[in-house]
């Protein structure tokens, strides 16, 4: 049973220093407690499987028939059905728990999904399976706060960097699908994958549900929520709302959730045709930067990030914005062709994601009130999500124009993140207390 402390400035600190001050990852991975170690260890067994048929799901649908213009909707069904999900996933881990949800949505929307896409004939199996999927942010919402509950707010950072070190060591499986797809075809590869995936994330679920506990704060929201039904609990989300557009702190969070969410799914929808039409490359050419992206990364978050003060978001995130930048503008304003510039690309975007991304995520849950934790985080979610949703379709439409422009309207994101990230400096100063801490 994980013993819930809250601690003071200075028994943090005493803590704190009482510790090796450049610890490793992989000697903190094994030397803490509490539900960060089955969350990561078991991890690989969803990051791997999940590489290995994400960038090849459309060809899949297209090979059994399905439209571009279906493949659309069916992606717009499922980031709707997320909006859902993200609007009554807090209300629904407060009242059922962060274990038990976790686990009986992540059955609902993976393990039966697999199967659809498994024995998936045409368009309709691809629709149900999407329609089923788009949940997961019940099980995201309590994840994350089972990853972030019970965790002082210094070990953070390591806990994310941990975290996208496993989904990028993932990349590294990504030529099996390639051998796969070569030697059977896309369909009956594409069904393997599936059936793999299928068992290994089911063995994930399980173990997961048998090694880990539920955080002291999810305990002290099922006590509080027992005599309330859930709709009741979803009655209050007008006020967690309107905490959130009068809050700087919280708009600052929704902010940096925007930026990343809306700049990831740019960038996978339109890398990869740029390299291959604009570039000239051939399309075995991006498993190569995928997987040199994710030994850079992979290099970033054992190496660099150790010796990177734990407690520092602002400068972090500056430079990784920076970078960011960088590299989309020599991407698109070079006229060199050839494997140079995209390499040079792949090198400074992937070292961007290793500065940015735990810290983005360890400060957004710094800066959200650990009482409300889970209700907060499914509003900001959804603000997020119909944000993105014009930003996306704006994305596709400037590409029909020209490939350069998606990557000009990330810059221009990038920018505005960068100048508010400048002017927040005092929300972006450390945080003293844990993150399952209360709040006075």
């Amino acid at each position: 049973m994980i013993q819930y402390v809250v601690t003071s400035k200075r028994e943090e600190d005493m803590e704190e220093n009482s510790q090796p001050k450049q610890q490793g990852l992989l000697r903190f991975l094994f030397t803490h407690k509490g539900n960060t170690k089955p969350i990561i260890l078991t991890e690989p067994l969803f990051a791997i499987p999940h590489s290995l048929f994400i960038p090849f799901a459309a060809i899949f649908m297209s090979a059994l028939g399905v439209t571009d213009a279906q493949i659309g909707l069916i992606a717009a069904v499922n980031l709707l059905v997320q909006a859902f999900a993200a609007f009554i996933a807090g209300a629904v881990i407060d009242k059922v728990g962060r274990r038990r949800s976790l686990f009986f949505f992540d059955l609902f929307c993976w393990t039966i999904p697999f199967i659809f896409w498994i024995f998936a004939q045409n368009f309709w199996w691809f629709l149900i399976a999407a329609s089923m999927n788009g949940m997961l942010q019940v099980p995201f919402n309590s994840w994350s706060c089972q990853v972030v509950e019970d965790n002082k707010s210094v070990d953070l950072v390591k806990v994310f960097s941990l975290l996208h070190l496993t989904s990028q060591l993932a990349a590294i499986f990504l030529p099996f699908s390639i051998l796969l797809i070569e030697g059977l075809g896309i369909v009956v590869a594409m069904r393997i994958i599936y059936s793999v995936a299928f068992v290994s994330t089911l063995i994930k679920f399980i173990s997961l549900f048998c090694l880990s506990t539920e955080p002291e704060q999810g305990k002290k929201r099922m006590a509080e929520t027992k005599n309330q039904s859930i709709f009741s609990l979803m009655s209050g989300y007008g006020s967690i709302a309107k905490q959130i557009l009068t809050s700087r702190a919280l708009l600052f969070a929704l902010l940096l959730n925007t930026t990343f969410r809306v700049t990831i799914i740019i960038l996978n929808n339109v890398f990869g045709l740029f390299i291959t039409d604009n570039i000239g490359l051939s399309e075995s050419h991006l498993v190569i930067f995928a997987i040199l992206r994710a030994l850079v990364i992979i290099f970033f978050l054992l190496v660099v990030q150790p010796r990177i003060a734990q407690r520092n978001y602002r400068h972090p995130i500056l430079f990784g914005l920076i970078f960011f930048i960088s590299s989309h503008a020599l991407l698109i304003f070079s006229p060199i062709e050839g494997w140079t510039i995209p390499v040079v690309y792949v090198f400074l975007e992937a070292m961007a994601f290793s500065l940015v991304m735990p810290r983005q995520s360890g400060l957004f849950n710094n800066l959200i009130d650990p009482q409300e934790r889970a209700r907060i985080m499914c509003i900001i979610v959804v603000f997020s999500l119909i944000i993105s949703i014009p930003f996306t379709y704006l994305s596709g439409w400037l590409a029909e124009i020209d490939r350069r422009l998606p990557f000009v309207l990330n810059i221009g994101i990038f920018a505005v993140t960068f100048v508010v990230s400048l002017c927040a400096k005092k929300l972006m100063a450390p945080q003293e207390q844990s993150a399952g801490d209360s709040t006075s």
